[in-house]
């Protein structure tokens, strides 16, 4: 019967989140956003630096981002990575990128991508975020949102990434 409660429950959701506006499709976005963005933290191994210790916070920066911050605070707030606990920050000045350990962006070619510091995993959306340095890029396929990951930028950011997260990608670059 529980089972059964549970089923129906999605199910009205879904038809729910199916029949409102624009807005909603936005925070449904943002939310599939901050769970891509966990799951790529969670595969991803970072370089312990004399300044971090494996105790410290895992800071995760919206650049110009918003609504995508705003959704992850939600959600990810009290989450561990690791040992980490996810902190996250709105960010709108490239000053302010110091000391975060993963950046999302919706910017394509943003100008602090080309030395985005050792030890930041950078993500974003569509090709051209890939072609400009970035390391992990969401694109739409159809209905869905996969993702391309740039190796040669992730090694050079001093990034290990695991091969299921390599394995899950659409496409890896390795040039």
């Amino acid at each position: 019967m529980k089972k059964l409660f549970g089923l129906l429950l999605v199910l009205f959701s879904v038809a729910c989140i199916s029949s409102v506006g624009r807005a909603t499709e936005s925070a449904t976005e943002a939310e599939a956003t901050a769970a891509f963005l966990f799951n790529f933290a969670r595969y991803t191994d970072w370089p312990l630096a004399q300044d971090k210790r494996q105790n410290e916070p895992l800071y995760f920066c919206f650049y110009r981002a918003e609504r995508a911050a705003e959704v992850s605070t939600t959600m990810l707030t009290g989450t561990l990575v690791g040992d980490r606990n996810v902190v996250v920050r709105s960010v709108r000045i490239t000053a302010d990128l110091k000391g975060c350990d993963l950046v999302y962006t919706r910017d394509p070619s943003p100008e602090w991508l080309i030395s985005p510091g050792h030890g930041c995993l950078t993500i974003g959306r569509g090709r051209e975020f890939i072609d400009s340095g970035g390391i992990i890029a969401l694109v739409e396929q159809g209905d869905h949102l996969r993702f391309i990951v740039n190796r040669r930028s992730a090694r050079e950011a001093g990034l290990a990434l695991s091969s299921k997260l390599l394995n899950l990608a659409v496409e890896v670059i390795d040039e």
